[in-house]
This record gives C-alpha cells, sequence and structure tokens, in this order.
C-alpha cells in the first residue's frame, strides 16, 4: 500500500506534475530511507526532488485517492520518458541513437567537469550533478560512468545521496552491490550463490555475457533470440561455459542451415522440436549439457535410419547413441544396413527365422555375436541351397562402435 508521509505533501495532495526521475522505486511512501536512516520524504526522494513514482505505485495513489487520474497519467507518460533508450539525466532529454548525449569535462571550478559526458541508456534527474561540490562532482562521474557500463544508470540518485552524505567511493560501490538493482542485474551470481560457486567480478560477468553473444552471433541465431541480459543468467548461474553453449549452437544451426529434413523429422517425433523451437530447446538452460549431449546424439542415429529408409524410436536411437555410436559411424552402419536388410530379411522368412532391423543394429553397432550368427547361418544355407547363389554371406560387417560383447 502506498502511504502518504507525514511531511513533504504539498497542500490538498495537489502534487505538481513529475518532471524527473526514471520511475524509480524510491519515492516515499515506499519505504525508502537514506543511507544514514533518515526517512524521505514525498517531495525529496534518493533520485532527487520530484514526484515520479512506478506504475504500480501511482495505481495505488489513486485507488486510494490521493491522486487524480490526470495526476496518474502525467505521472506514466513521465515514467516512460525517463525509461527511454538514450534519455540523458543532465538534460532531461532523450537522444537519438549514435547522437551525444552529455557535455564536455572540464570548464569551471579549478578543472572540475561541469557537464559529464553520459552514454546513451544513462537515467537519472535532470541537472543531478548541479549542486554536489567539484570533488563530488567528480567522484560521481567516475561511479556514474562505472555503473552505467554495467546497465545501471538507474543508479545514478543513490550515487548523489551518498556522495552528499560523506560516503567515499569504495563504500558506495559496495553499498550498491547491495542493492536489488544491482542483484538484479548481475541475476546470475545469486544463482551462483544459491549453488556454492563462487560469484564473478563485473568484468568477468560482461566478459562472459558476451562470449555467449559471440557463439550465438557466430552459428546465426535468430535476432532477439537471447540478447538481455537476464536471458545469460541461467548459463552464468549454473557455470555454463561459453565452449558447452558453442557445442550447442552448433548442433542446432548445422542441421537447420542444411535444412536436414530427417534431422528434423527426428526431432519432431523424438521430442517434439521443429525449425522454430530448435534454437530455444537446445540452449534451454534447464537442460544440462549431459542430456543435451545425450538427446543430439539420438537424433544423429534416428535421422541416419531415416535416410535410409529405415524406421526408428527415441528408446531404440538413444540405445545405439548409448554404444558410443557417433553420427559418422551411425551413417555409415545405416548405410551398410539398408543395402543388406532386403536379402537378409528374405532369407529369414524362407527359413521361418525372422531376420530384422534390430539383428543388422545389433551386429553392426552392438557386435553382438549372436546376430552375426543369425546371418552367417541364413546366408550359409542360402548357399547350401542354391550353391552360393545370393552372395550375402560373403559380407561381413564393419565395425561401426567399440565391441560391447553379447548380451
Amino acid at each position: 500500500m502506498a502511504t502518504k508521509p507525514p511531511k513533504g505533501t504539498p497542500a490538498n495532495n495537489d502534487l505538481p506534475v513529475p518532471k524527473s526521475t526514471v520511475g524509480n522505486n524510491y519515492d516515499a511512501g515506499t519505504g525508502i530511507t537514506r543511507p544514514d536512516g533518515t526517512p524521505v520524504t514525498w517531495e525529496e526522494d534518493v533520485a532527487g526532488s520530484d514526484n515520479t513514482v512506478p506504475k504500480d505505485v501511482a495505481a495505488e495513489l489513486v485507488a486510494e485517492g490521493v491522486w487524480t487520474k490526470t495526476q496518474e497519467t502525467a505521472n506514466n507518460k513521465q515514467y516512460d520518458v525517463m525509461a527511454s533508450p538514450g534519455y540523458n539525466p543532465l538534460t532531461g532529454t532523450v537522444t537519438a541513437p549514435g547522437s551525444s548525449t552529455g557535455g564536455s569535462a572540464g570548464g569551471t571550478g579549478g578543472g572540475t567537469a561541469t557537464g559529464g559526458n553520459y552514454p546513451e541508456g544513462g537515467v537519472g534527474i535532470k541537472n543531478l550533478e548541479a549542486d554536489l561540490t567539484g570533488p563530488q562532482r567528480n567522484a560521481f562521474e567516475a561511479l556514474y560512468q562505472t555503473f552505467n557500463g554495467y546497465d545501471l544508470g538507474s543508479l545514478a540518485g543513490q550515487i548523489k545521496t551518498m556522495l552528499v552524505n560523506g560516503y567515499d567511493n569504495d563504500t558506495i560501490s559496495l553499498l550498491l552491490q547491495q542493492t536489488d538493482e544491482w542483484k538484479q542485474r548481475f541475476q546470475g551470481n545469486e544463482v551462483r550463490k544459491k549453488n556454492g560457486l563462487a560469484v564473478l567480478s563485473p568484468a568477468d560477468y560482461l566478459a562472459t555475457e558476451a562470449a555467449y553473444r559471440q557463439v550465438l552471433v557466430a552459428h546465426g541465431a535468430p535476432q532477439g533470440f537471447y540478447d538481455q541480459h537476464s536471458d545469460f543468467a541461467q548459463w552464468i548461474g549454473n557455470d555454463v561455459s561459453a565452449q558447452e553453449i558453442d557445442s550447442r549452437a552448433k548442433t542446432v544451426s548445422a542441421h537447420l542451415d542444411n535444412a536436414d529434413p530427417n534431422w528434423l523429422l527426428a526431432a519432431k517425433q523424438f521430442y517434439n522440436i521443429d525449425r522454430s523451437t530448435a534454437w530455444a530447446y537446445f540452449l534451454d538452460p534447464g537442460k544440462g549439457s549431459d542430456l543435451i549431449a545425450k538427446q543430439s546424439a539420438a537424433l544423429a542415429v534416428g535421422a541416419s535410419a531415416m535416410d535410409q529408409g529405415l524406421s526408428t524410436n527415441v528408446d531404440r536411437a538413444k540405445s545405439i547413441a548409448d554404444m558410443g555410436v557417433t553420427e559418422q559411424q551411425a551413417q555409415q552402419g545405416y548405410s551398410q544396413i539398408g543395402s543388406i536388410l532386403p536379402t537378409l530379411t528374405g532369407l529369414g522368412n524362407i527359413e521361418k527365422d525372422p531376420y530384422t532391423q534390430t539383428d543388422a543394429e545389433n551386429e553392426v553397432f552392438g557386435q553382438m555375436a549372436s546376430a552375426q550368427r543369425k546371418r552367417l547361418n541364413l546366408t550359409a544355407n542360402e548357399t547350401n541351397r542354391f550353391n552360393g547363389g545370393s552372395g550375402a554371406g560373403a559380407q561381413t560387417f564393419g565395425k561401426q562402435a567399440p565391441g560391447y560383447g553379447e548380451y
């Protein structure tokens, strides 16, 4: 509930039209205090003197009769302005991408900065530095540049307040790392803590995000896919390396780029994956690397069988993949099976000892002696009947995977 504070409230609840801030959560009524513990009044929040509040708080104020709908509309309009990409906290204006967003350093006050050079996306209030002393202004600019580089320009107001209250740069940096904004931005570190892993430094965290992006771009991931900080939090939290993402992305891109119809058919049949969901499925941070590797191997086996017009299912494909059969070995093995299976199936029917695709797979991939004997018996009997007519017995299936013996 948004409560009206005991002081600082304009008469008759006639709050002025919001004129600054990013639509922050630090206005009075949300229980926010300064670092020294003193309460924040309605017109004096930690992002500067303004009355702009989050939209949900504005709705509560209207429901409680504190604001009118007109005041809510004005508040929400300004909230959107302050959240716009390219908003400049010094000028109160939104700058188009690629344009200059700040003034130049130096000029007055013995060489202290007078304007600051704020990157696009920096968020704060108009003329935020105006009432800071020279040393405070220099400290503010240094801290703001650092945190805005983390996409945390919204912390500008808190930086200013802490400087005014006498905190040094190191202390401010430590205190800001306890804020909700920081934890949200580096939420992967919060997951790492829960998983008993060491947190990454901001530099390492950003480098890891950059490595993920580089891999995805290299493999042609769809535009707009995994391009938010929050998209990478679970990967970072679960210590997923860029190398693993590269492996996963390579699996998807290789088959989608080559328009492999049987891989897509197997993907749909085995795991209900289609072209539109393949990227999301294989890059899902909730799926462990071992699971993805096994499913990728099963798909390679299934697609290889389909390439030869043979039947397959997820359980059989997984079983063969678990033998250590690679995609290349699967392709070679099923090519061999496809060429000999019709003859052996016919011989089995004659002998009333059916020879199936499973029998061939057991010999080619599983190295099963019983499967080999069955084939040799069928071809030997055929030779006896027709004095070597079929020639099937002359073919020995090549070893496609490490021997597992008979089972």
